[in-house]
């Protein structure tokens, strides 16, 4: 049951001094804090999951104060979408009623994202994390669950959504009576604390795979380094297909290797290096009637997944367009 509450509400949340000031304050950061320069907020289209930028400010004396917009635009705000199980005990007043999330993260003097930044307390008997959300409208959420069990589990939704910016807090309780809440009144049971997760590799080159032919000789692809260790794969099969998001590797020389229908593996290309900052796209498709296997740069940095996306999947439709047209012809 907790589940269907977590992935309604992983896109959610609200706290008193946002909604006038529209700001978010950290201070005491805990963490390893030393080289974050810039803290960024972003906030994801529902479609592409691509990142847009709505506010910035220094990082500065273990903490930083973030001035948000006043709105958000339509283009990233989740529609509330909730499965039958958990409508039967939750009441949403607007059902029309729109969200967005803005997830922060920490950057370096060179500009790059090293880690990102949480609000979270915890104690022996509770653990709660904050999500800080942009609302397009006034609305409540509200229900109550309890399992009929000698473990006297319950869980509890209470929220009330200001038109703007909210704060919701995720809230369990691990000793009987066991409780998860999801609620936007700020938890006393706790001390709420800012801490930065810096990413175990912040220097990475960014790498996603496609398969633009159907092909029983490249089930999959993948990269892994001179010593046999790090790299990424994605399995496809005999359809084309695409591995969606960025991996991160480690910048340095890899092998890149595809994978026939007995599980063979071919190496396509010896020593190539994979650069950071830079994005990749490794490909296999037909040249002359052959299998070929080739890399392509996408750009600096983490482009952008819309454009990507687009491309790749105009080639999957034509693709299956073409095959469709020979199976039809035999």
């Amino acid at each position: 049951m907790a589940i269907a509450v977590i992935a309604f509400f992983t896109f959610s949340c609200k706290n008193e001094d946002l909604t006038s000031r529209n700001e978010i304050i950290a201070k005491d950061v805990l963490g390893t804090i030393d080289a974050i320069a810039t803290v960024k907020a972003m906030v994801e289209d529902p479609e592409t999951w691509d990142e847009t930028e709505i506010a910035a400010c220094k990082y500065e004396k273990d903490g930083f104060k973030l001035k948000l917009p006043k709105t958000v635009s339509e283009e990233y705000l989740f529609e509330i979408d909730t499965d039958e199980e958990f409508e039967e005990w939750v009441t949403v007043s607007d059902p029309k009623a729109k969200l967005a999330p803005v997830w922060l993260f920490g950057y370096n003097e060179k500009g790059k994202e090293i880690g990102d930044f949480y609000h979270m307390g915890y104690n022996t008997r509770y653990y709660a994390s904050a999500v800080y959300l942009y609302s397009d409208r006034k609305f409540t959420v509200k229900g109550k669950y309890e399992e009929d069990d000698e473990d006297e589990y319950s869980e509890v939704v209470d929220c009330k959504f200001n038109k703007g910016w909210n704060v919701l807090y995720i809230v369990e309780q691990e000793y009987p009576p066991y409780q998860f809440s999801i609620t936007t009144q700020k938890p006393s049971e706790v001390k709420m604390e800012w801490i930065f997760e810096k990413y175990y590799h912040y220097e990475h080159a960014s790498i996603r795979f496609v398969k633009e032919v159907y092909s029983e000789d490249c089930m999959s692809m993948g990269v892994y380094q001179n010593d046999g260790w790090g790299g990424a794969s994605w399995v496809f099969g005999e359809e084309p297909g695409n591995s969606g998001y960025y991996d991160w590797i480690l910048p340095g020389n890899y092998y890149v290797w595809h994978n026939d229908s007995e599980w063979n593996t071919h190496v396509d290309i010896q020593n190539y290096n994979f650069e950071d900052e830079i994005s990749y796209t490794v490909v296999c498709t037909e040249k002359n009637d052959e299998l070929y296997v080739y890399v392509k740069e996408d750009g600096k940095g983490d482009v952008k997944k819309s454009l990507q996306f687009r491309d790749i999947i105009n080639k999957l439709k034509l693709s299956i367009q073409n095959e469709k047209s020979k199976q039809a012809k035999q």
